[in-house]
């Protein structure tokens, strides 16, 4: 027989779902075998994380064991700014401003607010998404977020006290003879009249079933995403993303589960590119479909899942945005949506947030980028500090050929040397150079380290030693700290409307999925309640901002620490002088010059009678010290009456007062010396 070729069939000649396979694949392969992408993982991504952990390759130059520390000039500024950034985008006050794009959507403002700060802090976990997306984002330069919905039941277990409604209950539902049931219950000694067998069968709990629904923005693993290297418009352009799929929950979501998967059988199974298994399944399996089929269930599934633009379908709706799953091993179409259908606002709901950005690199830059030199720099002069000190300590010295020669020891090391029959033959180095040296550079390298970042001496917590960095006056440390400011709120700005659109992501699904018998609960007028949402009343088209800086968060921090005090201290207003009050409250919340806020009649009388307070309290002092006095002198007379020479002098000088008083009055006043 003749080896035929296959037949190649043409692309037009393909099915839509053999198109759809057909161009996810092909784009995964173009994107995977991006230079940019493997230059941007195998080298920038692997040597931020390793510089973070201060991981270090072996070193054996200038000599083995030489000194191979790491300065952690990464560590140190990815800490310093993360807390910074991510006070810029939570607060445990309301943060989020609210725009309505409609004017049909103007008057629902103020419930808008008040619910998607409530959405953000009890529904999304806000707050847990914002430190490991920031945290994320410093090391890496580039984090991807898809907003999700989880609705899901759970049982739960609560003791139960033996009272005659619960055993009652219980009893019912045993579908005991009625009159059996009524007999026991007319009895005034119920329950304590129901036969030991019955009761042994109640239990001391009681199960309540739960409804749990989640808004979670999930932080995509980064290796995992794939895009086109020149991304012009991110929201416009097709991503994919690598994810895996357990076999058992795939059955779980198909279409006839009311699922969107399809096409989900063991073939699967038996060519997927994946064949560990996950750690648990997250739901329940039932026991006779596990002994069945065995461990397909947790076999997990290496999938593909692309979002395209403009798609057509070819159902006749014409092009639009496309959300489509393949099986790789398979390369089996397991899903095939209009994006529509599972969000709403019809818009790609993968976000990415780039720290530095820069044009032809699609996942900007993180924080090592942008010091590495300075970084390394002062990583290597700090090795060659040590080395050079280690050498002055401990140098090795150089000889000439004789006598106990070794080859096998002929290495330069700190403290090496080989016996020899003559001393003057034995030459040490002159090293001149001193670690104080070094210390010059390493100083240069850090202020640059700081000037790059903005991060300072004050910032970090401690006064500023260098010359001319302004350590030394009000006036310098103000400008230091405030030329680091407007750098942060210049990059937290445009961290926070990358973050803002999330927000707005999120608060579509939320009213897109909420269930409808969600209760909001409250803390308000000290005590919790649970309020009805008005779902209604949320729907519409808003763009959220967020309205938190650095500078304002300290300024309120002040302000409600001003508050606080002045609520705790109400007991105590008699005691306290209500000016220095007043001016430290006018203080905290900025208001200059404090004069002008006090009115001057006021301000008097309030004077007045802190001055009267002043003087009445110097007059008890005076009294106070006069009465003290007074009882020391009579400690003391009381004391010279017993000693006897004592008496004799204080006679005696008696007499010389009296006669020195009897001239003064001769002469008619003046001075006798």
């Amino acid at each position: 027989m003749d080896n035929k070729e296959p037949k190649k069939v043409k692309y037009s000649d393909l099915s839509i779902d053999e198109k759809l396979v057909s161009d996810i694949l092909d784009m995964k392969t173009e994107y995977e075998d991006s230079t940019y992408r493997k230059d941007y993982f195998d080298k920038e991504v692997k040597e931020a994380r390793e510089k973070y952990r201060q991981d270090r390759k072996a070193k054996s130059f200038p000599w083995p064991d030489c000194s191979n520390r790491q300065i952690p000039l990464t560590a140190i500024a990815i800490d310093y700014l993360e807390p910074r950034l991510a006070g810029m985008l939570y607060s445990d006050d309301s943060f989020i401003t609210a725009k309505p794009v409609g004017e049909e959507d103007i008057s629902k403002i103020g419930n808008v607010e008040e619910n998607i700060n409530w959405i953000l802090k009890n529904i999304s976990d806000w707050w847990t998404f914002v430190q490991g997306s920031i945290h994320n984002l410093l090391i890496d330069g580039t984090v991807f977020e898809l907003p999700i919905h989880e609705e899901s039941k759970k049982i739960r277990r609560e003791r139960a006290w033996i009272t005659p409604e619960f055993v009652a209950t219980f009893l019912k539902n045993m579908q005991l003879p009625e009159d059996v049931l009524a007999g026991m219950m007319s009895d005034p000694q119920f329950p304590a009249n129901v036969p030991d067998e019955l009761m042994e069968n109640i239990p001391d709990y009681e199960e309540k079933e739960e409804r749990v629904y989640k808004l979670p923005p999930v932080l995509l693993d980064l290796k995992h995403c794939l895009m086109p290297d020149k991304c012009q418009d991110f929201s416009k352009e097709p991503f994919l993303r690598l994810v895996d799929f357990e076999y058992g929950k795939l059955k779980k979501k198909t279409k006839k589960n009311g699922g969107p998967y399809f096409n989900i059988d063991e073939k699967l199974v038996e060519s997927s590119e994946n064949e560990n298994t996950s750690s648990e399944l997250n739901q329940t399996i039932n026991e006779e479909q596990l002994k069945i089929e065995g461990s397909k269930l947790k076999k997990v599934i290496r999938c593909v899942e692309a979002y395209l633009p403009d798609y057509d379908l070819e159902d006749g709706k014409g092009e639009d945005w496309v959300i489509a799953t393949v099986a790789l091993g398979s390369n089996t179409l397991i899903r095939k949506q209009r994006l529509v259908e599972v969000y709403f606002a019809n818009e790609k709901p993968i976000r990415r947030i780039t720290l530095f950005e820069e044009t032809g690199a699609p996942f900007g830059h993180g924080v090592r980028f942008i010091i590495r030199h300075l970084e390394d720099g002062c990583t290597d002069l700090f090795n060659q500090m040590i080395d050079a000190g280690t050498i002055q300590i401990d140098p090795w010295f150089f000889y000439e050929p004789g006598s106990g020669y070794d080859e096998d020891e002929s290495f330069i090391a700190p403290g090496h040397g080989i016996p020899c029959t003559d001393a003057s033959k034995v030459h040490f180095p002159n090293i001149s150079v001193s670690a104080q040296v070094y210390l010059q550079f390493i100083n240069f390298v850090l202020a640059m380290f700081e000037r790059i970042l903005s991060i300072s001496d004050f910032g970090m917590g401690r006064q500023s030693d260098l010359p001319g960095e302004g350590g030394q006056t009000l006036g310098g440390i103000q400008l230091i700290t405030q030329q680091g400011q407007i750098q942060h709120n210049y990059k937290g700005k445009k961290i926070q409307s990358a973050y803002g659109k999330i927000i707005k992501d999120l608060y579509m699904l939320f009213i897109q999925t909420v269930p409808k018998e969600l209760k909001k609960r409250v803390f308000n007028n000290e005590e919790w309640s649970f309020e009805e949402l008005d779902i209604q009343g949320l729907i519409g088209n808003f763009d959220f901002e967020i309205n938190l800086n650095p500078q304002e968060a300290n300024t309120l921090y002040k302000q409600n620490k001003e508050m606080a005090f002045i609520k705790a201290g109400e007991i105590f207003k008699d005691l306290a002088n209500p000016m220095k009050v007043f001016e430290d409250f006018l203080k905290a919340f900025e208001k200059k010059p404090i004069k002008e806020y006090m009115d001057p009649e006021i301000r008097e009388a309030v004077m007045g009678v802190l001055q009267k307070r002043e003087a009445e309290q110097m007059q008890q002092d005076l009294m106070k010290k006069e009465q003290d006095a007074s009882k020391r002198r009579e400690v003391h007379t009381q004391s010279d009456m017993q000693n006897p020479q004592r008496i004799a002098e204080i006679g005696k000088a008696v007499v010389e007062g009296q006669v020195k008083q009897e001239m003064i009055d001769a002469i008619g006043g003046g001075e006798v010396q």
